[in-house]
C-alpha cells in the first residue's frame, strides 16, 4: 500500500535521520541492553563503533570455518595483510563466534543455516 502524502514525507524524515521507531516504549528508556548469549553489552560496547559500517552478515556453522571465511573476504577485498588475525568478537561466550572484517560480519552459531 502506497504512503500518503504526509506519511510518505514522515518516512523520509525518518529515514533521512536514520530514525528507528520502537515498537517497544520500554526499550528506549533502557540504560543498558545486553546481548547475553553474543557476551556484548551496551553499557560495555559502543554498537554503532563497532558495527555502523557492515552491509553483509554471512552465518555459518562452525567457528573456524566462519574465522577461514573472514580472512578469505579480508583478502579479496584488500583488508588484511600476511598473518592478520581476526579476534572473535563474541570471546566471551561459547554460543557464537563473531569475526568482523570491513562491511562484513561473520558469524557462526554451530548449527549452520539453510
Amino acid at each position: 500500500m502506497a504512503a500518503t502524502g504526509t506519511e510518505a514525507k514522515d518516512l523520509e524524515n525518518h529515514h533521512n535521520d536514520c530514525f528507528i521507531q520502537l515498537s517497544n516504549p520500554n526499550i528506549a528508556a533502557m540504560k543498558e541492553d545486553v546481548l547475553y548469549h553474543f557476551n556484548l553489552s551496551t553499557s560495555t560496547h559502543d554498537f554503532p563503533a563497532m558495527f555502523g559500517d557492515v552491509k553483509f552478515v554471512c552465518v555459518g556453522g562452525s567457528s573456524s570455518r566462519m574465522n577461514t571465511f573472514i580472512k578469505y573476504v579480508a583478502a579479496e577485498l584488500g583488508l588484511d595483510h600476511p598473518g592478520k588475525e581476526y579476534p572473535n568478537i563474541c570471546a566471551g561466550t561459547d554460543r557464537y563466534a563473531m569475526y568482523k572484517a570491513g562491511p562484513v560480519l561473520s558469524v557462526s552459531h554451530g548449527m549452520g543455516i539453510p
